[in-house]
Protein backbone atom coordinates (compact mmCIF):
# COMPACT_ATOMS: atom_id res chain seq x y z
CA UNK A 1 0.00 0.00 0.00
CA UNK A 2 2.97 2.29 -0.30
CA UNK A 3 3.36 2.70 3.22
CA UNK A 4 7.14 2.74 3.81
CA UNK A 5 7.69 3.90 7.10
CA UNK A 6 10.26 1.61 8.69
CA UNK A 7 9.53 3.03 11.81
CA UNK A 8 5.82 2.70 11.78
CA UNK A 9 5.98 -1.41 10.46
CA UNK A 10 4.57 -4.01 12.71
CA UNK A 11 6.89 -5.48 15.39
CA UNK A 12 4.55 -8.70 15.68
CA UNK A 13 4.45 -10.07 12.92
CA UNK A 14 3.82 -14.22 13.21
CA UNK A 15 2.96 -17.52 11.66
CA UNK A 16 -0.35 -19.10 13.05
CA UNK A 17 -1.80 -22.19 12.55
CA UNK A 18 -5.20 -22.56 12.78
CA UNK A 19 -6.81 -26.38 13.23
CA UNK A 20 -10.20 -25.54 11.55
CA UNK A 21 -11.88 -29.09 12.01
CA UNK A 22 -11.30 -29.32 15.38
CA UNK A 23 -13.39 -29.66 18.73
CA UNK A 24 -13.83 -26.88 20.70
CA UNK A 25 -13.60 -22.90 20.46
CA UNK A 26 -11.61 -21.46 17.21
CA UNK A 27 -9.04 -19.96 20.31
CA UNK A 28 -8.19 -22.71 21.80
CA UNK A 29 -7.09 -24.35 18.04
CA UNK A 30 -4.68 -21.80 17.03
CA UNK A 31 -1.10 -22.47 17.59
CA UNK A 32 1.48 -19.58 17.00
CA UNK A 33 4.62 -21.02 15.59
CA UNK A 34 8.10 -19.45 17.31
CA UNK A 35 11.01 -18.47 15.25
CA UNK A 36 14.80 -20.50 15.42
CA UNK A 37 17.94 -19.53 13.93
CA UNK A 38 16.50 -16.30 12.36
CA UNK A 39 18.51 -12.77 13.24
CA UNK A 40 15.32 -10.65 11.77
CA UNK A 41 16.58 -7.13 12.17
CA UNK A 42 19.40 -6.20 14.21
CA UNK A 43 18.79 -9.28 15.88
CA UNK A 44 15.45 -8.80 16.59
CA UNK A 45 13.64 -11.82 15.35
CA UNK A 46 11.49 -9.51 13.12
CA UNK A 47 9.36 -10.87 10.03
CA UNK A 48 7.24 -8.24 8.23
CA UNK A 49 5.24 -10.27 6.38
CA UNK A 50 3.02 -10.49 2.95
CA UNK A 51 2.23 -13.81 0.64
CA UNK A 52 3.32 -17.17 1.38
CA UNK A 53 2.85 -20.80 0.67
CA UNK A 54 3.66 -24.08 2.32
CA UNK A 55 4.65 -27.13 0.41
CA UNK A 56 4.44 -30.72 2.06
CA UNK A 57 6.75 -33.24 1.78
CA UNK A 58 5.21 -36.50 -0.02
CA UNK A 59 6.74 -39.37 2.14
CA UNK A 60 6.74 -37.61 5.54
CA UNK A 61 4.75 -34.71 7.70
CA UNK A 62 7.67 -31.81 7.04
CA UNK A 63 6.22 -28.71 5.92
CA UNK A 64 8.69 -25.87 3.88
CA UNK A 65 6.97 -22.31 4.31
CA UNK A 66 7.76 -19.35 1.33
CA UNK A 67 7.46 -16.17 3.40
CA UNK A 68 7.88 -12.56 1.25
CA UNK A 69 9.84 -10.38 4.08
CA UNK A 70 9.49 -6.64 3.54
CA UNK A 71 12.59 -5.87 5.47
CA UNK A 72 13.07 -2.24 5.76
CA UNK A 73 16.46 -0.76 4.17
CA UNK A 74 19.33 -0.26 6.08
CA UNK A 75 22.83 1.53 5.79
CA UNK A 76 25.19 -1.29 5.66
CA UNK A 77 27.82 0.92 7.24
CA UNK A 78 26.39 2.57 9.99
CA UNK A 79 23.26 0.58 10.66
CA UNK A 80 20.81 3.27 10.35
CA UNK A 81 17.32 3.01 8.82
CA UNK A 82 17.39 4.41 5.10
CA UNK A 83 14.20 6.02 3.74
CA UNK A 84 12.29 3.22 1.98
CA UNK A 85 10.43 5.78 0.33
CA UNK A 86 13.45 6.93 -1.55
CA UNK A 87 15.36 3.49 -2.23
CA UNK A 88 11.99 0.91 -1.53
CA UNK A 89 11.69 -1.73 1.06
CA UNK A 90 14.92 -4.49 1.28
CA UNK A 91 12.18 -7.43 0.34
CA UNK A 92 13.29 -10.78 0.34
CA UNK A 93 11.75 -14.51 0.29
CA UNK A 94 12.71 -16.86 3.31
CA UNK A 95 12.47 -20.34 3.63
CA UNK A 96 11.52 -21.70 6.86
CA UNK A 97 10.89 -25.62 7.60
CA UNK A 98 8.75 -26.98 10.45
CA UNK A 99 7.10 -30.33 11.12
CA UNK A 100 3.08 -31.42 11.40
CA UNK A 101 2.11 -30.35 15.16
CA UNK A 102 5.08 -28.93 15.69
CA UNK A 103 4.98 -24.99 17.98
CA UNK A 104 8.49 -24.06 15.81
CA UNK A 105 9.67 -23.19 12.67
CA UNK A 106 13.70 -23.04 11.67
CA UNK A 107 14.65 -20.56 9.31
CA UNK A 108 16.85 -22.65 6.41
CA UNK A 109 17.48 -19.79 3.79
CA UNK A 110 17.01 -16.30 2.44
CA UNK A 111 16.59 -15.91 -1.13
CA UNK A 112 17.95 -12.18 -2.01
CA UNK A 113 18.52 -11.27 -5.73
CA UNK A 114 18.50 -8.14 -7.49
CA UNK A 115 15.24 -9.66 -9.55
CA UNK A 116 13.13 -9.94 -6.65
CA UNK A 117 12.20 -6.68 -6.14
CA UNK A 118 8.74 -5.94 -5.47
CA UNK A 119 7.18 -9.22 -4.12
CA UNK A 120 3.41 -10.19 -3.40
CA UNK A 121 3.01 -13.74 -3.51
CA UNK A 122 5.19 -16.89 -4.29
CA UNK A 123 4.07 -20.41 -5.31
CA UNK A 124 5.95 -23.81 -4.88
CA UNK A 125 7.12 -25.44 -8.34
CA UNK A 126 8.76 -28.35 -6.68
CA UNK A 127 10.50 -29.45 -3.46
CA UNK A 128 13.18 -27.04 -5.39
CA UNK A 129 11.98 -23.76 -7.23
CA UNK A 130 9.04 -21.44 -6.83
CA UNK A 131 7.52 -18.98 -8.54
CA UNK A 132 6.57 -14.94 -7.35
CA UNK A 133 5.02 -12.03 -8.17
CA UNK A 134 6.74 -8.49 -8.34
CA UNK A 135 3.80 -6.54 -8.17
CA UNK A 136 5.00 -3.59 -9.32
CA UNK A 137 8.00 -2.19 -12.00
CA UNK A 138 10.35 -1.55 -9.38
CA UNK A 139 10.76 -0.74 -6.05
CA UNK A 140 10.39 2.94 -6.68
CA UNK A 141 9.83 5.10 -9.98
CA UNK A 142 11.90 7.01 -12.76
CA UNK A 143 11.89 10.71 -11.55
CA UNK A 144 12.87 12.09 -8.47
CA UNK A 145 16.18 13.44 -6.59
CA UNK A 146 19.39 11.82 -5.12
CA UNK A 147 19.64 10.93 -1.27
CA UNK A 148 22.98 10.24 -0.10
CA UNK A 149 23.45 7.89 2.55
CA UNK A 150 27.33 7.26 4.25
CA UNK A 151 28.15 4.65 1.62
CA UNK A 152 26.42 5.43 -2.15
CA UNK A 153 23.89 7.73 -3.33
CA UNK A 154 20.13 6.71 -4.18
CA UNK A 155 17.74 8.48 -6.38
CA UNK A 156 14.33 8.62 -5.77
CA UNK A 157 12.20 7.08 -8.61
CA UNK A 158 8.81 7.59 -7.05
CA UNK A 159 6.38 8.31 -10.09
CA UNK A 160 6.99 5.40 -12.47
CA UNK A 161 5.66 2.94 -9.67
CA UNK A 162 2.36 5.14 -9.07
CA UNK A 163 1.91 4.80 -12.60
CA UNK A 164 1.99 1.36 -12.72
CA UNK A 165 -1.99 0.89 -12.61
CA UNK A 166 -2.22 2.88 -16.16
CA UNK A 167 0.22 1.69 -18.23
CA UNK A 168 1.38 -1.50 -16.61
CA UNK A 169 3.56 -3.14 -15.27
CA UNK A 170 5.34 -5.81 -12.80
CA UNK A 171 6.54 -9.46 -13.59
CA UNK A 172 6.64 -13.03 -12.15
CA UNK A 173 10.28 -14.69 -11.32
CA UNK A 174 11.79 -17.98 -11.08
CA UNK A 175 13.87 -19.12 -8.70
CA UNK A 176 15.43 -22.68 -7.66
CA UNK A 177 18.40 -23.00 -5.55
CA UNK A 178 20.86 -21.06 -6.87
CA UNK A 179 18.86 -19.06 -9.57
CA UNK A 180 16.51 -16.27 -10.20
CA UNK A 181 15.32 -15.00 -13.84
CA UNK A 182 12.36 -13.40 -14.73
CA UNK A 183 9.83 -15.70 -16.19
CA UNK A 184 7.08 -13.32 -17.72
CA UNK A 185 6.89 -9.74 -17.68
CA UNK A 186 4.57 -8.08 -20.77
CA UNK A 187 0.72 -7.23 -20.33
CA UNK A 188 0.60 -7.18 -16.11
CA UNK A 189 -1.34 -4.35 -14.90
CA UNK A 190 -0.32 -5.02 -11.01
CA UNK A 191 0.26 -8.72 -10.59
CA UNK A 192 -0.70 -9.40 -7.66
CA UNK A 193 -1.65 -12.94 -5.49
CA UNK A 194 -0.67 -15.71 -7.97
CA UNK A 195 -1.06 -19.70 -7.38
CA UNK A 196 0.21 -23.03 -8.64
CA UNK A 197 -2.99 -25.22 -9.79
CA UNK A 198 -3.73 -28.40 -9.30
CA UNK A 199 -3.23 -28.48 -13.04
CA UNK A 200 0.18 -27.56 -12.65
CA UNK A 201 -0.74 -24.51 -14.41
CA UNK A 202 0.19 -21.06 -12.78
CA UNK A 203 -2.64 -18.67 -12.41
CA UNK A 204 -1.48 -15.04 -11.67
CA UNK A 205 -4.23 -12.31 -11.12
CA UNK A 206 -3.77 -8.71 -12.42
CA UNK A 207 -5.54 -6.33 -10.63
CA UNK A 208 -6.27 -3.68 -11.99
CA UNK A 209 -7.19 -5.47 -15.32
CA UNK A 210 -9.95 -7.74 -13.55
CA UNK A 211 -8.24 -10.93 -15.41
CA UNK A 212 -6.23 -13.86 -14.01
CA UNK A 213 -3.66 -14.84 -16.95
CA UNK A 214 -2.84 -18.61 -17.18
CA UNK A 215 0.55 -19.91 -18.03
CA UNK A 216 2.57 -23.16 -18.06
CA UNK A 217 5.79 -23.02 -16.92
CA UNK A 218 8.65 -24.80 -19.55
CA UNK A 219 12.14 -26.26 -18.51
CA UNK A 220 14.00 -23.29 -19.19
CA UNK A 221 12.13 -21.71 -16.43
CA UNK A 222 10.15 -19.41 -18.57
CA UNK A 223 5.78 -18.99 -18.67
CA UNK A 224 3.91 -19.30 -21.28
CA UNK A 225 1.02 -17.67 -21.52
CA UNK A 226 -2.00 -19.92 -22.72
CA UNK A 227 -5.06 -18.14 -21.50
CA UNK A 228 -6.64 -14.66 -19.96
CA UNK A 229 -9.86 -15.81 -17.65
CA UNK A 230 -11.96 -12.34 -17.55
CA UNK A 231 -13.03 -11.73 -14.23
CA UNK A 232 -14.04 -8.01 -15.07
CA UNK A 233 -13.49 -7.16 -11.27
CA UNK A 234 -10.07 -5.94 -9.51
CA UNK A 235 -8.57 -9.09 -8.27
CA UNK A 236 -5.99 -9.33 -4.61
CA UNK A 237 -5.19 -13.10 -3.99
CA UNK A 238 -6.14 -16.69 -5.06
CA UNK A 239 -6.17 -19.79 -3.56
CA UNK A 240 -7.05 -23.19 -4.60
CA UNK A 241 -8.88 -25.95 -2.48
CA UNK A 242 -8.93 -29.55 -2.55
CA UNK A 243 -10.96 -30.06 -6.30
CA UNK A 244 -9.19 -27.82 -7.78
CA UNK A 245 -11.23 -24.79 -7.47
CA UNK A 246 -9.73 -21.61 -7.98
CA UNK A 247 -11.38 -18.75 -5.24
CA UNK A 248 -10.27 -15.06 -6.24
CA UNK A 249 -10.80 -12.31 -3.75
CA UNK A 250 -12.10 -9.25 -5.52
CA UNK A 251 -12.85 -5.49 -4.87
CA UNK A 252 -15.94 -4.10 -5.89
CA UNK A 253 -14.64 -0.72 -5.39
CA UNK A 254 -10.66 -0.94 -5.83
CA UNK A 255 -10.70 2.54 -4.73
CA UNK A 256 -12.32 1.75 -0.91
CA UNK A 257 -9.47 -0.03 -0.47
CA UNK A 258 -7.26 3.38 -0.83
CA UNK A 259 -9.36 5.12 1.40
CA UNK A 260 -9.34 2.58 4.24
CA UNK A 261 -5.64 2.97 4.03
CA UNK A 262 -5.90 6.20 5.26
CA UNK A 263 -8.59 5.54 7.40
CA UNK A 264 -8.32 1.92 8.68
CA UNK A 265 -11.86 1.96 11.18
CA UNK A 266 -13.36 4.53 9.17
CA UNK A 267 -14.11 2.88 5.88
CA UNK A 268 -15.21 -0.78 4.94
CA UNK A 269 -14.77 -1.47 1.67
CA UNK A 270 -16.98 -3.91 0.10
CA UNK A 271 -15.83 -7.93 -0.98
CA UNK A 272 -16.95 -10.73 -3.15
CA UNK A 273 -15.59 -13.68 -4.30
CA UNK A 274 -15.15 -15.73 -7.13
CA UNK A 275 -15.00 -19.45 -8.16
CA UNK A 276 -13.09 -20.23 -11.11
CA UNK A 277 -13.98 -23.94 -12.33
CA UNK A 278 -12.34 -26.22 -14.68
CA UNK A 279 -14.83 -27.49 -17.78
CA UNK A 280 -14.84 -29.63 -20.60
CA UNK A 281 -12.20 -32.16 -20.52
CA UNK A 282 -9.58 -30.51 -18.52
CA UNK A 283 -6.43 -29.75 -19.25
CA UNK A 284 -5.07 -31.21 -22.41
CA UNK A 285 -1.60 -30.56 -23.18
CA UNK A 286 0.51 -27.67 -24.59
CA UNK A 287 -0.03 -26.93 -28.45
CA UNK A 288 2.36 -25.78 -30.71
CA UNK A 289 1.51 -21.72 -30.14
CA UNK A 290 1.40 -22.58 -26.76
CA UNK A 291 -2.61 -22.88 -26.27
CA UNK A 292 -4.36 -25.31 -24.76
CA UNK A 293 -5.04 -28.31 -27.09
CA UNK A 294 -9.61 -28.73 -26.92
CA UNK A 295 -9.65 -25.21 -25.17
CA UNK A 296 -13.35 -24.16 -25.63
CA UNK A 297 -15.68 -23.73 -22.37
CA UNK A 298 -12.31 -24.36 -20.04
CA UNK A 299 -13.33 -21.96 -17.31
CA UNK A 300 -16.75 -21.49 -15.89
CA UNK A 301 -16.13 -18.29 -13.61
CA UNK A 302 -18.95 -17.95 -10.76
CA UNK A 303 -20.03 -15.13 -8.38
CA UNK A 304 -20.13 -17.01 -4.97
CA UNK A 305 -20.70 -13.98 -2.52
CA UNK A 306 -20.72 -10.63 -2.10
CA UNK A 307 -20.96 -8.02 0.76
CA UNK A 308 -21.08 -4.07 1.17
CA UNK A 309 -18.58 -4.58 3.57
CA UNK A 310 -20.46 -4.56 6.60
CA UNK A 311 -19.64 -8.30 7.23
CA UNK A 312 -16.83 -8.72 5.35
CA UNK A 313 -14.69 -5.66 5.43
CA UNK A 314 -11.74 -5.20 2.56
CA UNK A 315 -11.19 -9.32 1.96
CA UNK A 316 -7.72 -9.20 0.21
CA UNK A 317 -7.75 -13.44 0.40
CA UNK A 318 -10.24 -16.19 0.48
CA UNK A 319 -10.00 -19.75 1.66
CA UNK A 320 -12.26 -23.07 0.66
CA UNK A 321 -12.28 -25.49 2.81
CA UNK A 322 -14.18 -28.15 0.28
CA UNK A 323 -14.48 -30.66 3.14
CA UNK A 324 -16.91 -28.59 5.40
CA UNK A 325 -17.91 -25.71 2.83
CA UNK A 326 -16.61 -22.68 4.92
CA UNK A 327 -14.97 -20.08 3.32
CA UNK A 328 -12.31 -18.24 5.51
CA UNK A 329 -11.99 -14.55 4.83
CA UNK A 330 -8.71 -12.07 5.59
CA UNK A 331 -7.33 -8.72 4.58
CA UNK A 332 -4.25 -6.59 5.14
CA UNK A 333 -6.58 -3.86 6.37
CA UNK A 334 -9.39 -6.12 8.35
CA UNK A 335 -9.56 -6.07 11.86
CA UNK A 336 -9.87 -10.01 11.98
CA UNK A 337 -10.79 -13.24 10.28
CA UNK A 338 -14.40 -13.74 9.29
CA UNK A 339 -15.82 -17.42 8.79
CA UNK A 340 -18.95 -17.91 6.45
CA UNK A 341 -20.44 -21.41 6.56
CA UNK A 342 -22.43 -22.22 3.16
CA UNK A 343 -25.74 -23.12 2.85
Amino acid sequence: MDRLNAFGRGLTDRIAILDTRGPGRLASRIRWLSVENFSGIKGDKTLNLHGFDVRGDKNTDTLRILLINHRPPIDPATGEFLDAAVVGANSTIELFQTKAGSDTMRHVRTYIHNLIETPNNVAWINDDSFVFTNDHSGKVGFVGSPVKSSTRMYTNYDQRRKLDAYVGGGSVGFCSRNHCNIAFSTGFRVPNGLVRGLDGLIYVPSTVLGVVDVFSIGQDHMLTKIDTIKIGMPIDNLSVDKNGDIFAACFPRLYKLFDQANSPFGVHPAASVYRIKRAGKGYQGIGRKGHLAGHDAEYEVELVMEDDGSVLPSATVVVHDAKTGRFFLGGVLSPFISICETR
